[in-house]
């Protein structure tokens, strides 16, 4: 058995280094179920990039995303793969996380694999990233729906262009903000230390620095409420149901906190908007209707 899967590897190994990438992955794709290794990973994100699909490449690509990590040349390939699949944000996130690991000439390596696949895309793709630019610094002018749509196509972006819309679409009131909010995390994701301005769900704009910004998930908050939902349900489909929703509502509010903290119970009920929540005063009670309409207008064929 072991002898015959050596076989496979060297066989789908020569296609590769003949560029018969359809035989490659022929042969890598069964190979890949019987061994998933860090290297047969790579040999098959390779075979399906040479096909040109690198949407594909790039999924299979992340389920040894760690072993990338340690692989210079190959995170540097993986680059190339991510930066064609359309996701160049994704890398210039993860550059940010591992970035105090990174010795110097690993840092110009990977960023400057980067600016040269950006620089390359961006010019085979002229007119589509202009019309995606265009689309992305007037998002107040379409639906929710498509807003979110044109916010997951601006991943494939240069930074500068990505940063420019963001901020911009931060602080517009006509903006979902879900959306808005999602792009503040982003603009945190990336560290970005200017700035800036931004309209939350309750109140007038407020000026923060995104790059200074806790992620939800991290919040003493959050994680109180993990553990309440916890304690309070009876499955873990419950549980994960719920935490779900109160995500959702939190990062509709997300980042201005205080006033939860200062009655962290009675808005636990607010944000699920359950029974007890309509025992509440007015306010709250019109205030838990605002976060469900507006998390349900992400998915208008749902009903709660």
């Amino acid at each position: 058995m072991a002898e015959a899967l050596k076989r496979m590897q060297q066989k789908a190994e020569e296609a590769l280094t003949e560029h018969n990438y359809v035989v490659a992955f022929d042969i890598l794709s069964k190979l890949y179920l019987q061994k998933k290794t860090a290297r047969n990973n790579y040999l098959l994100v390779q075979a399906l990039a040479g096909q040109g699909k690198y949407g594909e490449a790039f999924t299979v690509g992340q389920e040894f995303l760690t072993s990338y990590l340690t692989e210079n040349a190959r995170f540097s390939d993986l680059i190339h793969v991510a930066v064609c699949a359309r996701k160049g944000m994704w890398v210039e996130k993860i550059l940010v996380q591992i970035k105090a690991y990174l010795k110097p000439e690993e840092s110009r390596l990977f960023y400057g694999r980067l600016a040269g696949e950006m620089e390359n895309f961006y010019r085979t793709k002229q007119q589509e990233i202009s019309a995606l630019k265009r689309r992305f610094d007037y998002l107040a002018a379409v639906s929710p729906i498509e807003q979110r749509a044109i916010v997951k196509e601006a991943e494939q972006l240069q930074k500068g262009d990505f940063v420019e819309g963001a901020c911009l679409a931060v602080k517009d009131p006509n903006v979902h903000p879900l959306v808005r909010s999602s792009l503040l995390n982003d603009l945190r994701c990336l560290d970005w230390a200017d700035e800036i301005m931004y309209q939350p769900f309750i109140g007038k704009q407020i000026s923060l620095v995104p790059g200074d910004l806790q992620a939800l998930e991290e919040t003493r908050l959050f994680k109180e409420y993990t553990v309440q939902i916890e304690d309070n349900t009876r499955s873990p489909q419950e549980s994960q149901q719920l935490l779900n929703e109160l995500t959702l509502k939190l990062m509709l509010l997300y980042p201005q906190f205080e006033v939860i903290y200062q009655q962290p119970e009675v808005w636990y009920h607010i944000l699920l908007n359950d029974q007890e929540s309509k025992n509440l005063d007015q306010r709250f009670q019109t205030l838990a209707g605002q976060l469900e309409a507006s998390v349900l207008e992400m998915r208008p064929d749902q009903k709660r």
